[in-house]
């Protein structure tokens, strides 16, 4: 089991190391031609999110256009970063597929982590919400926590001791998680799956920080010391700011709001980008 200064520490890190890497490629570096808000809805966002000057305007429309990859990518910071470094799983990437059997076999495809514990290791597949997860993926990840259970499980009592689901947040989850366990009679006739209650366990939010280390419950509030620790030591908000200003100095819609205060001429904008 991972201490309180174990993962604080080691999540705050992680996440520092992320917030560098995401500033440097995706604010310094960023491409200003990939970057062209449309100009007949500046004022409706402006509008509906009350802003007042360009600044905030530009960190409006930057979240927009980097949020889902500040999303994708944190989550592979938690699969590919945290978990291994401070909670000590074996992440099963490509290379560790291929040159450590039975795990390069399609039926591990769905296991993203071994997780030790004390004479037997448990499989996690690592799930970041709710909403990760349909019917047909649901109904895949049955099939392939079936093949497992009958191909090295069974055979092989002590070796494994579960299949774990784990969802990084999100408590209310979809009956997608109960059909990739075909927990009901009902959904094992209707969707075609097996009864694997025995074998696998859904773990939601706090429950996942908990099973993952060793039972402790304020797992997640360590996580999130660290990650609040990693936010205070990379902010710097005037270094933002004059990247934004500088994102929105080249941007072609926003170039000649640059510098302009309240009302801003929309109508000038609008011909700069269209003539």
């Amino acid at each position: 089991m991972a201490d309180r200064d174990e993962v604080v520490e080691g999540t705050k890190d992680v996440v520092v190391w992320w917030l560098e890497n995401r500033q440097r490629e995706k604010f310094e570096k960023i491409q200003h031609a990939t970057f062209n808000p449309n100009p007949f809805l500046l004022p409706v966002v402006a509008s509906l999110h009350g802003a007042d000057s360009v600044e905030e305007l530009g960190e409006i429309l930057l979240a927009g256009h980097l949020v889902s990859g500040h999303n994708t990518g944190f989550g592979k910071l938690f699969d590919e970063k945290l978990l291994p470094r401070v909670f000590g799983t074996i992440k099963l990437s490509k290379a560790y597929r291929k040159d450590t059997p039975p795990f390069s076999q399609s039926a591990f495809n769905d296991i993203d982590h071994i997780v030790r514990r004390v004479g037997y290791d448990d499989l996690l597949s690592l799930k970041a919400s709710k909403w990760t997860i349909n019917l047909g993926g649901a109904k895949d990840l049955n099939r392939s926590f079936e093949q497992i259970r009958g191909h090295h499980m069974r055979p092989y009592p002590g070796r494994y001791g579960e299949i774990a689901v784990g969802v990084l947040y999100g408590q209310d989850l979809t009956d997608k998680y109960q059909v990739l366990r075909g927990e009901t009679q009902r959904q094992r006739d209707m969707h075609d799956v097996i009864d694997l209650t025995d074998t696998v366990n859904v773990y939601p939010g706090r429950a996942f920080w908990t099973w993952l280390n060793d039972g402790e419950s304020g797992t997640q509030d360590w996580v999130m010391e660290g990650v609040l620790a990693a936010t205070e030591a990379f902010a710097d908000s005037a270094r933002q700011k004059r990247l934004i200003r500088e994102l929105v100095e080249g941007s072609e819609s926003l170039s000649s709001l640059a510098g302009a205060s309240v009302p801003f001429d929309w109508n000038r904008m609008l011909r700069e980008v269209n003539g």
